[in-house]
């Protein structure tokens, strides 16, 4: 349901590659193939396709250039929410058929081939090269060769800035998952050349730093925060500013253990900055992924930076529409409970999250741990999206059927035919069975509790009323709200926290604002205890958990467990290098310059 410009013309750019090594920054070498050189003119038209192929890398599923064989996986954000969830405690995925799926989820990842590692490894890489590439194209001097007009190239000045966030964003991406990926800019040398890794974490996270603050800068190019739904905008760069401060510790570090330097100065005030530039909590939790939370302005008011998704027009199966696909069976489909057409039986939590962090109520049991019914009790809004069984609706049905008398016998008239009447009843559409409440097997979707955070249904519609036009609905509306305000409260409580004000009254303001919509009681101090759990239930399935976990050293450690865990059922720590993921081993091969993550 969105305007974007992810309409992209085909080809627009062929420098995508699943190696940066040599052809990273290469030009195709047939004079007929469509180039940077030859699609550019003096018409704005062309630079925004240009800055589309770069949004684009979001959601693409193009796999030209990446060996995967499920396209839908090969998307970066996709990919990107897989690795930073069910690596956690936080989902659970019953593909046992896909290997980078058992894999992530029992921590049993290695320097081996693995299709999460690479979408996520490429995507980012190709955004950059894309990202690179325009920022060529578009200097003053190409501008005035080709004759653009004034009002052109100040147009294209304000795509150029939301270009070098992208880029900062696909570098973020990269620099969380890997640490050191390759690094190249507009500047690098060009052509057949062997791009060079980065030389530690802590520059890249200095290079993305630096450019985030130049576009935040008073009179910079890039369009003032809240005004450019759904692209980038300086709300945009605060907000990724204010997450890269929160883990400035961690990136800036040598190890696991050996943590660099913290910047909770600096996250408290890029908050507190972000707090002046007109954005807002939505009124409820959950309108915020619903179908509509791109048109819906309570939605869009407390909106960084989006993922901009499109039923009809950005027909990725990833993003939302993995999100929403993922965490359905087909019989759930049936019944259109979220807005859309299929279920993949793929992605649920484990109840021991819920309880942890939701306490849900009023549910039973059966002998084998099924639910009897789909209610449950759970004071905190945010926990009502756990649908563990859905009980059907009820139509009625019209027609004809031969007539009974008082004892069941069929009615006959005088020439001996069967007497019919017409008949109105109501009858239970097809049902999911129970749900297994304890996630006892971890490739069998029925075990688990189901998750609908992201809900196709439009936020002021019914799953009734939008019933027949869900049957249709083959790819999701919801856009993905890849940075929020929500978030942004949580980060400043956690920055008041570590610079010893836990009472810090705009903070506290802010939690209860976050509490109340969720209707429960709001903290009078700030505690990680406090932050850990909020931050799960605020936050979950929104692709944070596995950085929250090493930022505050759980996340391998054997005394913060959960199901499945390091492999087993009872869960167990793992080795303390997998914070950080291995480069891709086809990278390795193609660039022998590369140095693997430490441990791998």
């Amino acid at each position: 349901m969105k305007k974007y410009i992810l309409g992209i013309a085909a080809a627009l750019l062929a420098l995508g590659t699943t190696s940066c090594i040599k052809d990273l920054d290469q030009l195709p070498l047939n004079k007929t193939d469509v180039t940077s050189e030859t699609a550019y003119n003096n018409e704005i038209g062309g630079y925004l396709q240009g800055l589309s192929k770069i949004y684009y890398e979001l959601v693409s599923n193009d796999l030209t250039d990446l060996n995967i064989g499920d396209a839908g996986a090969s998307e970066l954000l996709r990919a990107y929410w897989s690795l930073n969830e069910l690596s956690t405690d936080e989902a659970k995925c019953a593909w046992s058929g896909d290997a980078w799926v058992r894999d992530v989820e029992t921590n049993k990842y290695s320097d081996a081939a693995n299709d999460a590692v690479l979408a996520v490894y490429a995507r980012s890489i190709h955004g950059v090269t894309f990202t690179n590439e325009f920022l060529r194209q578009t200097t003053d001097d190409k501008l005035s060769q080709r004759g653009c007009s004034d009002e052109v190239k100040a147009k294209v000045k304000t795509l150029r800035a939301e270009a070098r966030f992208l880029r900062a964003f696909y570098y973020f991406v990269a620099m969380d998952t890997f640490g050191r990926p390759c690094f190249v800019t507009e500047d690098s040398e060009f052509g057949a050349v062997t791009p060079k890794q980065i030389e530690s974490r802590k520059a890249m996270f200095e290079y993305i730093e630096s450019e985030l603050l130049d576009l935040v800068k008073d009179g910079s190019d890039m369009p003032e925060a809240r005004s450019n739904y759904p692209r980038a905008d300086k709300g945009s760069c605060y907000g990724l500013l204010a997450r890269m401060y929160l883990n400035a510790g961690v990136y800036t570090g040598t190890s696991y253990n050996d943590r660099g330097t913290e910047r909770w100065e600096d996250a408290k005030n890029i908050c507190e900055k972000i707090f002046t530039l007109g954005y807002d909590t939505a009124p409820t939790h959950a309108e915020l992924f619903r179908g509509d939370n791109g048109e819906n302005p309570d939605a869009i008011k407390e909106m960084l930076f989006v993922a901009s998704y499109n039923a009809e027009q950005t027909q990725s199966y990833g993003g939302t529409s993995y999100l929403s696909f993922s965490a359905l069976s087909e019989n759930d489909a049936i019944l259109r409970p979220t807005g859309i057409n299929n279920g993949w039986g793929g992605n649920r939590i484990p109840y021991e999250f819920i309880e942890k962090y939701f306490a849900p109520t009023d549910f039973d049991l059966d002998e084998k741990g099924r639910f009897i019914n789909g209610n449950y009790t759970v004071a905190d809004k945010r926990g009502q999206v756990f649908n563990v069984y859905f009980p059907g609706t009820t139509k009625k049905v019209k027609g004809m059927r031969d007539k009974l008398d008082a004892e069941g016998r069929i009615i006959v008239d005088k020439d001996g035919k069967v007497v019919q009447e017409e008949y109105e009843e109501e009858v239970q559409d097809k049902a999911p069975l129970g749900q297994v409440s304890e996630m006892t097997e971890l490739f069998n979707f029925e075990y688990g509790w189901k998750c609908w955070k992201y809900n196709n249904i439009p936020h002021d519609m019914t799953v009734d009323e939008f019933k027949e036009t869900a049957g249709s609905k083959a790819y999701s509306d919801i856009d993905y709200p890849i940075i929020r305000l929500g978030e942004i409260y949580l980060i400043h409580a956690e920055a008041c926290m570590n610079l010893g004000e836990a009472g810090n009254a705009t903070a506290l303001a802010n939690l209860k604002k976050l509490s109340d919509r969720a209707g429960v009681d709001a903290p009078t101090t700030i505690t990680q205890e406090y932050l850990i759990a909020e931050r799960a239930k605020e936050l979950m399935w929104e692709g944070h958990r596995r950085t929250d976990l090493i930022r505050w050293k759980l996340y391998s450690s054997s005394s913060f467990l959960w199901p499945w865990k390091g492999g087993t059922l009872a869960g167990e720590g793992f080795e303390d290098y997998k914070y950080m993921y291995a480069l891709p081993p086809g990278e390795m091969t193609a660039n022998p310059t590369l140095e693997q993550t430490p441990g791998y």
